[in-house]
């Protein structure tokens, strides 16, 4: 499973955008740009995510299999359902870094 940032706060008011870190990183690389993205846009809220096997993600301390494409974006949509983050309340956008941009391609 994917694991969000603790510093994530999810506001049904706003929309959402998920933020997916790179290949030897973790959600807490990509905070200072999420932060002044919703600084700058008030309308908005991030969501840092952990990609499966890095940072707080429950494969980080273990390996989860299989490590793919496929995988990670079934974690992330098993991320957002329960968030309510599916249908006409998707995320407005995914934005990824080098792994996370591919991720984020796979998702949409």
């Amino acid at each position: 499973k994917v694991s969000s940032s603790p510093h994530d706060i999810i506001n049904q008011d706003k929309q959402t955008i998920v933020f997916l870190h790179g290949l030897l990183g973790n959600a807490k690389n990509l905070r200072t740009p999420a932060k002044k993205l919703t600084r700058q846009l008030p309308h908005l809220s991030a969501l840092l995510l952990d990609v499966r096997g890095h940072g707080g993600s429950s494969g980080s301390q273990q390996h989860v299999q299989p490590h793919n494409f496929h995988s990670c974006v079934s974690d992330i949509f098993h991320t957002l359902t329960p968030l309510g983050l599916v249908g006409e309340n998707s995320p407005t956008a995914i934005c990824g870094h080098s792994l996370g941009g591919r991720i984020a391609l796979q998702y949409t």
